[in-house]
């Protein structure tokens, strides 16, 4: 039976909790390394587990049941039992690389382990769709002429165009994003705000009168934030960071084997990630500290600013932040660069367009500049023919 890797730490050499919550985020929820090993030679993806009882097992244990009645007697029902969803998935994957069972393994490991669990599930699926894709379950048709549309709706189940709160969010991923703690106050009896206590506060996400009340409000919500522990806060930064880049990594791969018009849409994830990483970031200035600084350097941002470092000047709040620095090398670069810009516009002026602009940008990087021209304009292909004489019928 696999057991994931994880670290021991030694709760003598930490003075506070905070400092044990901090650590924890370091620790590997899942054995990725093993996970991305060849099952075999012969068979790099093992077997095809489709109807393998475990398998159907795991997609009833993923289902949860519905509310019953038989007589006067009601049957609540349940949601998923994660904990088993998560045990079967990596038992599967000990005889099988498949994509269903790589995202139970990422929606359980979300709602189990968190966000260290989400980031580990999503560097799987990255990984295993990286080095795997010929091979991987469910299997291309030849003949169907490897029509990728069963693992495209797959992965789509990441970020489903309806609601985050609709039932046709069939992992429950963005909701479960939702429900994740974002910090853990100092003060014990300070509430542990998540995503969706910040929306219903806000007034943006609408519920029951009877559930709001139960709910922290604004104010308790900024109090939390406060008593918050700086590095766990940077942690959190660190992990929504990590999480978007793989998404990013990924779409990349997706468009590249499959075409910018049949890859997944994965915005939705996207924004919701980036939006809570905007408030953590909010709430980290808000506080005085810069969230680009590594936590093994946290200082606070004095109003002359660290010696050698140039600083903006004061923008929202007053709060100074450092310029951007150094140089873009790499692809990799210029989508950090795009996702930067993104999240300003997304926090500083949300009313902006340019968001939109820019996320389809940033799926062109990489492309030869005959596919950009073809996702801005597909009918642009006669005149790039006309203009570099090339023809279909002439073969060249």
């Amino acid at each position: 039976m696999h057991r994931p890797f994880t670290r021991t730490i030694n709760r003598s050499q930490c003075k506070r909790n905070s400092t044990i919550q901090t650590l924890r985020y370091a620790v590997t929820t899942i054995d990725i390394d093993s996970f991305l090993a060849e099952i075999s030679p012969d068979a790099p993806c093992g077997e095809d587990i489709s109807y393998d009882a475990a398998f159907m097992e795991l997609e009833r244990r993923a289902q949860g049941t519905a509310e019953t009645q038989i007589g006067d007697h009601i049957q609540e029902g349940a949601g998923p039992d994660w904990k088993a969803v998560r045990q079967l998935s990596m038992e599967l994957l000990e005889r099988s690389r498949d994509l269903r069972v790589i995202l139970y393994l990422t929606a359980s490991s979300l709602r189990l382990k968190g966000l260290p669990g989400f980031r580990d599930g999503l560097a799987l699926l990255q990984g295993t769709v990286e080095q795997y894709w010929e091979h991987l379950h469910p299997q291309l048709d030849p003949e169907d002429d490897n029509d990728p549309l069963e693992r495209i709706n797959i992965i789509s189940a990441l970020s489903p165009a309806a609601s985050v709160m609709s039932d046709q969010d069939s992992l429950k991923i963005i909701a479960g994003l939702m429900e994740t703690p974002l910090c853990e106050p100092e003060d014990a009896r300070l509430p542990q705000p998540n995503m969706r206590h910040i929306l219903i506060a806000s007034g943006e996400l609408s519920v029951s009168e009877e559930e709001t009340s139960s709910l922290p409000n604004a104010q308790l919500i900024d109090a939390a934030f406060e008593q918050a522990n700086i590095d766990h806060l940077r942690a959190t930064d660190r992990l929504l960071g990590e999480c978007s880049g793989l998404l990013g990594t990924l779409d990349g791969q997706l468009t590249e084997r499959v075409g910018a018009g049949v890859a997944p849409n994965l915005e939705n994830l996207v924004k919701m990630l980036k939006r809570m990483q905007s408030k953590i970031e909010s709430y980290l200035q808000g506080r005085g500290y810069d969230s680009e600084v590594s936590s093994s350097t946290a200082h606070k941002i004095d109003a002359d600013g660290p010696d050698g470092d140039a600083e903006t000047p004061a923008g929202h709040g007053g709060i100074q932040r450092k310029a951007l620095s150094g140089q873009i090398v790499s692809d990799r670069d210029v989508l950090k660069a795009l996702d930067m810009i993104i999240t300003y516009y997304e926090q500083n002026e949300p009313s902006s367009p340019l968001p939109l602009i820019i996320n389809r940008a940033r799926r062109l990087v990489g492309k030869s500049f005959v596919d950009i021209i073809l996702d801005l304009s597909p009918d642009a292909m006669s005149q790039i023919q006309k203009v570099s004489g090339k023809t279909e019928s002439s073969g060249e």
